[in-house]
């Protein structure tokens, strides 16, 4: 620090210019308060797909959150996943035509139907700021495709391939009170071919294998027991 007037060197303790005697000025510096930082609520843009089922925690879900208990839609997007309250209405016969039961009449019948989802998907798309009203108002939980794994129970397999299977999202999802853990039952989606859950597009984890439909059941009632 310097003399305003004549340039000496001062400390800073002085209070006058030992060599002339001017007083010392000493500059305040404003300082900004920093700004709040505040977590980026993601674009998420339009559905890929949608399953619907209740999810399962070990303990009862916190305020504003009880209506996860209910059966509900997961939306899968892009990079994240989020769960909305209260399901689409769908035709359990249509479900039953397009599971293939009813070979050509259930394909063509089911392309029309995935049509016919996917443009319903692109009109329901969800911006940053749909989702943060959403969440605000405790409607809307979400994660990371990266955060979640599909838990997977086989049965025995035929010429390599399992006869069927039991499976569940694990994920932690971000809300209001913090991360929330649970399940939710990955039985009831929009796709109807192959393997639905691919669509997820989450890792996938074997928890069990080679097991008759009764054990599989059990083995998969057991993966909710253990939460």
């Amino acid at each position: 620090m310097f003399c305003s007037q004549c340039g000496n060197a001062l400390n800073l303790s002085d209070k006058f210019c030992v060599k002339c005697g001017t007083a010392v000025s000493i500059p305040r510096v404003h300082l900004q308060p920093a700004a709040a930082i505040s977590p980026q609520m993601p674009h998420f843009g339009s559905p890929n797909a949608k399953w619907w089922g209740k999810a399962t925690a070990a303990t009862p879900f916190p305020e504003p959150y009880e209506w996860l208990s209910q059966r509900n839609t997961l939306l899968v997007f892009g990079n994240h996943l989020a769960i909305v309250p209260n399901a689409e209405k769908r035709s359990e016969t249509a479900d039953l035509v397009t599971s293939g039961a009813f070979a050509l009449v259930g394909g063509l019948f089911g392309a029309a139907r995935s049509i016919k989802d996917k443009l319903s998907n692109k009109s329901t798309g969800i911006d940053s700021e749909q989702a943060s009203n959403l969440f605000d108002a405790g409607e809307f939980v979400w994660c990371k495709k990266t955060d979640a794994e599909v838990w997977e129970v086989e049965t025995k397999r035929l010429l390599g391939y399992p006869m069927s299977s039991y499976t569940a999202l694990s994920c932690t999802f971000n809300s209001l009170t913090g991360s929330l853990r649970f399940l939710f039952p990955l039985d009831d989606t929009q796709e109807s071919f192959m393997s639905p859950v691919n669509n997820l597009g989450c890792r996938i984890i074997i928890k069990a294998k080679g097991l008759t439909d009764d054990e599989a059941s059990i083995a998969y009632k057991n993966l909710y027991k253990d939460l």
